[in-house]
């Protein structure tokens, strides 16, 4: 149920957020002050302001780790991006310091060729679909001609260890990207920090038993700063479609004409 709801646009995230905290909240002012439900509110008056601030600071804590937790997935599908990238750079910069070797002179083209399958046939993939055959063929492509028997005659040795750790590095990158794509998320912690949303609301509905128009105001500004809070982080909860994606950029520009 987590999962589905974090792949959802943005704005149903928001939306759902919004409608979820906003009924509960409407649901809290009912049960304290309808007719039916006003005796059995007035049984519980006198709950302290303290008894709010605690549940409060633990929703406040644990949406800190969560998102704390949310932006380090962020910062490793960053960082595989751009292992991706400098395994390209590498590629291209030492076939086309060897003009003469005709057993690397495919490779260029094949990188870009990864490249352009990585950016229009596997980084648009919907959830659930996060591996494209077009980029695995482009890859494998790039390790037949590195490990042909042609790259170590005329290259050398070396030379075509280089071109192996550079694909390596490639390959390991684009594990990173492609697990990171489709992150299973932490339910067991997003339904504790949605259930502490819902305890910080009910505190500030016991506290403010006495005056309707008090615990309305009050309820309203706690679910405007929860929903506000969980929205930031639910929708950076995925590295490459949510709100702050993961940038393309270091990828188009080796697609550039100047490269």
């Amino acid at each position: 149920m987590i999962d589905a709801w974090l792949d959802l646009p943005d704005w149903q995230i928001i939306a759902v957020l919004l409608v979820s905290f906003t009924f509960t909240g409407i649901l809290c002012v009912a049960a304290s002050f309808h007719r039916a439900a006003r005796p059995i509110a007035e049984r519980y008056k006198g709950v302290v302001a303290p008894f709010f601030v605690s549940a409060g600071t633990m929703f406040a804590l644990m949406t800190a780790f969560l998102g704390n937790a949310v932006h380090e997935s962020v910062r490793s599908a960053t960082q595989a991006v751009m292992m991706e990238r400098e395994g390209i750079v590498r590629i291209i910069t030492l076939a086309e310091a060897q003009p003469n070797n005709p057993a690397i002179w495919a490779l260029p083209d094949q990188a870009r060729a990864y490249v352009r399958s990585v950016l229009t046939d596997e980084w648009p993939l919907p959830p659930g679909r996060y591996r494209a055959p077009q980029t695995e063929a482009a890859l494998r492509q790039m390790f037949t001609t590195v490990a042909h028997h042609d790259m170590a005659v005329l290259g050398g040795n070396a030379v075509q260890a280089a071109f192996l750790r550079a694909l390596e590095e490639i390959s390991a990158g684009r594990i990173v990207r492609l697990g990171l794509s489709r992150p299973d998320a932490d339910n067991l912690r997003w339904m504790g920090v949605l259930l502490l949303g819902l305890l910080t609301q009910l505190s500030i509905a016991a506290v403010h038993l006495d005056r309707a128009r008090a615990q309305v105001l009050a309820l309203l500004l706690s679910t405007a700063a929860t929903v506000t809070a969980l929205a930031v982080v639910a929708t950076t909860e995925r590295p490459f479609t949510g709100l702050l994606t993961v940038s393309r950029a270091p990828l188009e520009h080796l697609l550039a004409p100047d490269r």
